[in-house]
């Protein structure tokens, strides 16, 4: 029974590490996407400086 529960714990644990790793990978890309195609400051805003226009 024990053996059983290691395996699905195990198992459990891998898929929710590589979720958090390709969900991690694709936020990045977006952040990217946002700064060289889109031309926006999302990523300044990101990295904690402020945008010109800001308003601020």
């Amino acid at each position: 029974m024990r053996a059983l529960q290691a395996d699905t714990a195990g198992v459990i644990h891998l898929w929710l590490a590589w979720s958090v790793v390709i969900l991690s990978v694709l936020h990045g890309l977006a952040a990217l996407k946002h700064h060289f195609i889109d031309k926006d400051d999302t990523l300044k805003r990101m990295l904690g400086r402020s945008s010109v226009d800001s308003g601020a």
